[in-house]
C-alpha cells in the first residue's frame, strides 16, 4: 500500500473490519514497524477486531542489478540482531493488549526464541531458520527450548 500514511493505515483498519464481518476465524495482522506511532495503530486494530498482531514484517526489497540493469527480487533471511526491535515492541503492547502476540524476525536457534516468550509473545514464526534448515529444524528449536 502506498499514499499518505493516515489513508494507509485506514486502508489497514478496513481490511480489518471487512475480514472480521466475514470470517468466523481469528484475525491476526502483520505489521511492520514503519507505521508512526505504532502503538497507536496498534490499538486501533485491537478496537477494530484484531485478534492478534505479528511483530514484524520484513519487505521483499528488490536489488538493482547494475550489470544488467534489472531489478532483481531479493529474499533477505532474518538474523539473531534483527530481534530486538519486536521483542521489545511485544515487550511494550503485552502490557496493554491481552491479543495474540507474534513474534517474527531473528531466530536461528533455540537461545533466541526465548526473549521472545519471555517479552510476552504468544507464538514466535521461524520461517528464516526452515528456509535455512529444512522444517525437521523445529525439532531441534523445540528440544533445545525444552533444555
Amino acid at each position: 500500500m502506498q499514499g499518505p500514511g493516515r489513508d494507509v493505515e485506514a486502508r489497514c483498519l478496513e481490511v480489518v473490519h471487512a475480514l472480521k464481518q466475514e470470517l468466523e476465524v481469528p484475525v491476526a495482522v502483520k505489521l511492520t514497524p514503519c507505521f508512526s506511532p505504532f502503538g497507536e495503530l496498534a490499538s486501533r486494530l485491537v478496537e477494530t477486531g484484531a485478534d492478534g498482531l505479528v511483530l514484524f514484517n520484513l519487505f521483499l526489497q528488490p536489488q538493482i542489478d547494475v550489470q544488467t540493469l534489472t531489478v532483481a527480487p531479493m529474499i533477505g533471511l532474518s538474523h539473531s540482531s534483527d530481534a530486538r526491535l519486536p521483542q521489545t515492541s511485544i515487550a511494550l503492547l503485552r502490557e496493554q493488549f491481552t491479543v495474540s502476540l507474534a513474534g517474527t524476525s531473528g531466530v536461528e536457534t533455540a537461545t533466541d526464541l526465548v526473549p521472545y516468550l519471555l517479552a510476552g509473545a504468544d507464538v514466535v514464526e521461524c520461517a528464516s531458520s526452515f528456509l535455512r534448515n529444512g522444517i525437521p529444524y523445529a525439532t531441534l528449536l523445540l528440544d533445545g527450548l525444552d533444555a
